[in-house]
């Protein structure tokens, strides 16, 4: 009766003062007392509970997983901070345990993965595109972030990339363009005010591209360099791959200064008056 009545007793002291038990419960356990119980019940009943924990999580999954989320989202930098810490202190133990690991069990954890992957691969895709498309506006603000941070590394690297593989991917286009027509043909017909624009703007960047060319030098025969607009290029040899004012609308940079360096630049008087020389002669 007396232990009846002292839970009872002690229910209603923790309903009316949640808060301050709350907080007491917190400085126990942060106490090194609190600390040396808890370890002590964890080694007596490891097993259970780490079957009860078990349990909970298979009963209430995407509950867990989504307050584990916003836990991670308010205390980032906590995390970060702690992690960095902790490996701080155990650098050698950390280093030793990667070590060990992976001379030992790199082969047999890398033919595992080959064989689950062989096994489970539709169901893989599968549960990768659901959760692209739970958390699809997720995914679009951190791939805009990560562009604003690293914008210049990424456009460094893209040229790279299409400098060192650009009759591949040409081939590569023109391949489907071919099989897939209809498809292009209505992505154009839907994004023809999109690609007229972003056609507008490779044009004038790349028009800038030889006005900057063309500010640098004057012309060869009379160094007229007061209007840059209207200097022209002019072919010393019998070498021309294409003609340079129409090449602004569909060719690289790299192509064009190819070109342009082949070339010596006139103003149009000096220009018309060699044509005119070259055809007497002839």
């Amino acid at each position: 009766m007396a232990d009846n009545k002292r839970k009872q007793y002690n229910q209603k002291y923790c309903e009316n003062n949640k808060e301050k038990v709350i907080e007491s419960n917190k400085k126990y356990s942060k106490s090194p007392k609190g600390i040396a119980k808890k370890k002590e019940y964890y080694q007596k009943n490891k097993d259970k509970i780490i079957s009860r924990s078990c349990n909970y999580f298979i009963k209430n999954r995407d509950r867990v997983l989504i307050r584990n989320r916003q836990y991670r989202e308010k205390n980032r930098d906590k995390i970060i901070a702690r992690d960095r810490q902790y490996r701080l202190k155990n650098r050698d133990i950390l280093n030793a345990k990667l070590k060990a690991s992976y001379h030992e069990d790199i082969e047999l954890s890398r033919a595992k993965n080959r064989a689950y992957l062989k096994k489970n691969r539709a169901r893989i895709m599968a549960r990768r595109q659901e959760w692209r498309e739970k958390n699809k506006s997720r995914l679009n603000e951190e791939k805009k972030e990560y562009y604003v941070k690293n914008k210049e590394r990424i456009s460094m690297l893209s040229k790279k990339s299409y400098s060192r593989h650009r009759e591949k991917k040409l081939q590569y286009q023109k391949g489907y363009h071919q099989t897939h027509l209809e498809q292009t043909k209505e992505y154009r017909a839907r994004n023809r005010g999109r690609l007229r624009i972003r056609k507008n703007l490779y044009r004038e960047r790349r028009g800038k591209f030889v006005l900057d060319y063309k500010k640098a030098r004057c012309c060869a025969n009379c160094g007229y360099k007061e209007y840059p607009e209207i200097l022209q290029f002019h072919h010393t040899k019998r070498d021309k791959s294409f003609d340079i004012s129409s090449a602004i609308g569909n060719k690289d940079e790299a192509i064009i200064k190819k070109e342009m360096d082949k070339c010596i630049l006139l103003c149009p008087n000096c220009h018309f008056w060699l044509h005119f020389q070259e055809k007497k002669i002839k």
